[in-house]
């Protein structure tokens, strides 16, 4: 859907619109599981709920859910910008969206480029700097893969090599979820790698 279908309601009345459904839809089903298991009681009150409630058709909630939905998405990176502006790193943004850091900048800036494409009186080139500025949040480069090292709890790691700062001069490698990385990144010596496993497997027991 590409225009607001319901432009009077808001998210507010949207929101309510998909819950009338939501609610009138359980309320008949437990009706009529009532009346099929000959449950008066449990039917009764079933009926009663029913009373008054607003019947919302299913295209309608269907309807209200994509703008909803839309909107929601369509905003979403005014506060992820303001996130970053209050300190959070991409890694934090992304676990608070249920992605990974890099799905949550492509998303953040895919909107910045459409703001500039599409709003330029209104998104002017100092707006432009200022958000994209957003897009480096000062973690640090992997020597290895050049990647930026997660900064997420625990210890950082890269997400493609899973070699992590402590591991920089160190006489062992260290184990982080569930891979081993140390002296030498896997994506650039695999076999290097797995030689200090079994070595370290072997000095451990």
């Amino acid at each position: 859907m590409t225009d607001d279908r319901y432009p009077e309601l808001g998210t507010a009345g949207l929101l309510a619109r998909w819950d009338a459904w939501s609610a009138h839809d359980t309320w008949t089903r437990m009706l009529a599981k009532f009346t099929a298991e000959g449950n008066e009681k449990h039917a009764a009150v079933a009926r009663d709920a029913l009373t008054g409630m607003e019947a919302v058709s299913p295209l309608d909630a269907l309807a209200a859910n994509e703008e909803l939905t839309r909107l929601m998405t369509g905003w979403r990176w005014l506060a992820m910008r303001d996130a970053r502006e209050s300190g959070a790193t991409w890694e934090q943004i992304g676990e608070s969206l249920g992605m990974t850091r890099q799905g949550a900048k492509a998303a953040y800036l895919s909107t910045v480029e459409n703001q500039e494409r599409y709003c330029p009186d209104y998104f002017t080139e100092a707006d432009s700097k200022a958000h994209r500025a957003l897009l480096d949040d000062g973690t640090p480069n992997c020597p290895g893969s050049g990647q930026r090292w997660g900064s997420g709890t625990g210890a950082p790691i890269c997400p493609a090599c899973h070699y992590g700062p402590r591991g920089l001069g160190v006489d062992k490698p260290r184990r982080y979820k569930g891979r081993w990385a140390g002296l030498v990144p896997e994506h650039q010596a695999r076999t290097t790698t797995v030689q200090l496993t079994n070595t370290t497997k072997e000095a451990t027991g």
